[in-house]
């Protein structure tokens, strides 16, 4: 029991959270693709096959899985409020079961097919959507579960296209028998089997916002100790938002630890639900990480991608190990061996740690759980350097290149291992940055740096990886300065080893060299790449004098700038500490078809993240002498878009209105649309609608810039986005009644006529009355 309670209470800190996540689904064994971070690409170009849960709701059978901690029980929830949603607007009946209290075969055909809702479906015509959770807890064996349903299920074939079931399940415990029942029931095209898919970095930054936390700052940290993997699950992700939390606002631990609490916390049984339903197992924390750490250095250095869990009818596909081969001999915890069998290989591939590969195959969820458990496990066997270079160089390199599928598992044992980061050195020194290079020594980064501007002085690499530079933070140490100093000076060393001197520089903010880094990007004899290298180290490290220095660039007074993106990079730097709204969009030219994206970033993100509402009708003029959307330049049309919208979002602000509805009408005017690019037009239209008093505030402020009542009514409605509904009538009416001026009266009564609803009655009467109190005004008049 004692097991149990601390397991959850661990559960209550880490993972009883609920955030608005959009959560999406993949067919099971598909594969996904991650940011470079290690988040989700949401559905799109790189993740075509993953779908919402709406997209997948009409099959006829949904077994929906998920690993331990993905989130399974909060995604769950969701989708079962949209079942409800959907059955109630067709009439159908929904019937949820719970499967965890059910111990006996009695129990769940008493309470599942017994039920008055199934009975009642039995004997009617209507469909049902029956949803049984917690398929892996239930107090049954799984087999005798799966049996029970098959068999009830089979009873009612004839009645099978009325039933809408949902099964949702662990993925390690899901049941062949009863998937293979299920299509012979439905049919193979009727049974879908989805898995719940990772966050997406919009995911986290939700979470984070929840937490206090800025999301921002927090997604730094998590770039920087290259922890996405851990943040994109929500059980660790909890364990990362809690560190950060606790240590003041920073990752408190270097990447290897915190992968090692990860990957342990993932190893561990942290549903009280599951635990109470007797899945405890037998091996205690330390020996699970052991067990994994075996799994992963067979995997990893064996290249096999996906573990066997059926018998072997010698249909086992040829990259898979069977558990058969992963058992046997001992492992050490905690100092003392124990004995490693199929049960203790089950124990551990039924955890976090591990996904789908498709039916009877189980595969790491993540390939940097698996390399960072390859090296630790050969850390803690204390093997020696030599056999531990055996496992990852190539045998029949001459010059002991290591093998490249295991250079993220090298790169790992290297931080773990300074003998094996010694020898790594001598021969692939670019794969330590793949490394924990923050906590090694300073001679070691020293010495690490060195050598890496050796190779490329030497054109032995070439590097135009763009994570390769922002790696480079972790040869930060007291000497790099120095080190970098004379790449950054002198022209006559090789181009490609001042280009990375030059990001070594920005990377780790080496201040000392920040008047040498300026004198290259004002320099106009230098190539270009070298002169965007160091403006943006100039940007990374440089003290406000130094950006000062970057004006030059800002103003295109410093020699030729293809794509303006010396220009991007000095107005990132200089904005909005040294460049006040007045004096930046001055600067915002458009830029040709062969922009860099550099400065098409700025434009795009760089420029409306630091705007202040007083900055709007600065920015609102300047839109305003932009070109229709349809010709305008992507990115300067989505900083068009963006100034719109934030001058909708800050209407009250002063100045601001006034502004605004003159940039709305000048769009109106041009039979252009008001915002693009950020958001839908129609999105923008329901904007509006939502709300009655800023809409009625713009129009307020439209009708006194409107010179031909005529054209009033179409200009202000014809467009996809009209300025008033017909809701504004009686207001729109007393405004009428109140205007002194004939010729805004005239532009009143063309909106009114052009929104107003035909037939309406309440509409008509008032209509007639506002008549009556304009010739009754008329009359006393004259």
């Amino acid at each position: 029991m004692s097991s149990i309670q601390s397991s959850s209470k661990q559960h209550e800190l880490i993972s009883e959270r609920h955030y608005n996540w959009r959560r999406y689904w993949r067919p099971r064994g598909t594969p996904i693709n991650f940011s470079e971070d290690g988040f989700l690409f949401s559905p799109g170009e790189y993740n075509p096959r993953i779908l919402p849960f709406e997209k997948i709701a009409d099959a006829p059978v949904l077994v929906l899985l998920g690993e331990p901690g993905i989130g399974k029980t909060s995604a769950m929830k969701a989708e079962r409020d949209l079942i409800s949603e959907a059955a109630s607007r067709e009439g159908d009946e929904v019937l949820l079961r719970d499967l965890r209290p059910y111990g006996t075969p009695e129990q769940v055909v008493a309470k599942v097919f017994g039920h008055r809702k199934f009975q009642a479906w039995a004997a009617g015509t209507h469909r049902l959507h029956l949803l049984l959770d917690s398929f892996d807890e239930c107090r049954l064996e799984v087999k005798q579960l799966a049996s029970v349903i098959a068999e009830e299920l089979r009873d009612y074939e004839d009645a099978r296209e009325r039933l809408l079931l949902r099964i949702a399940c662990r993925t390690a415990d899901w049941s062949g028998l009863l998937e293979s029942a299920l299509r012979e029931i439905w049919g193979d095209d009727a049974v879908k089997v989805y898995e719940l898919a990772p966050l997406t970095r919009d995911d986290v930054r939700v979470a984070a916002a929840d937490e206090g936390i800025d999301p921002e700052q927090f997604l730094t940290d998590v770039h920087y100790r290259e922890v996405g993997p851990l943040a994109a699950k929500p059980l660790t992700l909890r364990l990362l938002l809690n560190l950060y939390s606790h240590d003041g606002g920073r990752l408190p631990l270097t990447q290897a630890e915190l992968y090692a609490k990860g990957c342990g916390l993932l190893a561990r049984e942290t549903s009280p639900s599951y635990l109470e339903a007797g899945h405890v197992g037998r091996l205690d924390a330390a020996q699970r990480m052991a067990v994994a750490g075996r799994i992963a250095a067979v995997t990893v250095i064996g290249q096999r991608d996906a573990v066997w869990t059926a018998t072997d009818f010698g249909d086992v596909p040829e990259g898979d190990i069977r558990i058969e081969d992963l058992v046997g001999g001992t492992e050490l915890a905690g100092g003392e061996p124990f004995e490693v069998d199929a049960a203790a290989v089950e124990e551990v591939i039924h955890t976090g740690l591990f996904t789908s590969r498709g039916i009877n195959r189980l595969g790491w969820a993540h390939h940097t759980y698996a390399e960072f458990l390859a090296a630790w496990h050969l850390s803690q066997l204390e093997v020696t350097t030599e056999q531990a270079l055996e496992l990852v160089v190539h045998p029949e390199d001459p010059e002991g290149k290591l093998v490249p599928q295991l250079h993220e598992t090298a790169a790992w044992l290297a931080g773990m291992r300074p003998d094996v980061f010694q020898k790594i050195i001598e021969h692939e020194p670019k794969v330590l940055l793949q490394s924990d290079v923050s906590a090694a020594s300073p001679e070691n980064r020293a010495a690490l740096t060195a050598e890496l501007l050796k190779l490329y002085e030497e054109e032995r690499e070439f590097d135009n990886d763009w994570f390769i530079g922002v790696r480079y933070r972790k040869l930060c140490h007291p000497g790099v300065a120095d080190q970098l100093r004379p790449y950054v000076k002198d022209s006559e060393r090789g181009f490609m080893a001042r280009r990375m001197a030059l990001e070594m520089a920005g990377a780790c903010k080496a201040r000392e060299l920040q008047s040498e880094l300026a004198d290259v990007a004002l320099n106009a004899s230098e190539p270009i790449d070298l002169r965007q290298s160091a403006a943006h180290a100039v940007a990374e490290a440089g003290d406000a004098d130094a950006k000062a220095r970057l004006k030059d660039l800002a103003e295109d007074r410093a020699g030729e700038d293809p794509g303006r993106g010396l220009k991007g990079i000095a107005l990132e730097a200089l904005w909005p500490d040294q460049l006040s709204a007045e004096e930046l969009f001055p600067l915002l030219v458009e830029p040709g078809i062969d922009v860099s994206t550099l400065y098409g970033s700025f434009l795009a993100h760089g420029v409306g993240k630091h705007l202040k509402p007083e900055d709007l009708p600065t920015a609102l003029r300047w839109a305003d002498d932009q070109r229709s959307y349809h010709y305008l330049n992507y990115y300067v049309s989505l900083l068009v878009s963006e100034i719109m919208l934030l001058a909708w979002e800050n209407l009250y602000t002063p100045g601001v209105l006034d502004a605004f509805a003159r940039s709305v009408l000048l769009r109106l005017q041009r039979h252009d649309s008001i915002v693009k690019e950020r958001i839908s037009e129609d999105k923008f239209s329901e904007m509006l609608t939502a709300d009655d008093e800023k809409r009625r505030l713009l129009l307020g402020a439209l009708v006194p810039l409107i010179t031909d009542p005529e054209k009033a009514g179409l200009l202000l409605m014809h467009m996809g986005t009209a300025m008033a509904r017909s809701k504004d009538v009686p207001w729109l009416l007393a405004r009428l009644l109140q205007e002194g001026d004939e010729g805004r009266q005239l532009v009143w009564a063309s909106v009114i006529r052009n929104c107003w609803t035909y037939g309406d009655p309440d509409q008509l009467d008032l209509l007639f009355l506002t008549r009556s109190s304009l010739i009754n005004s008329t009359s006393a008049e004259s």
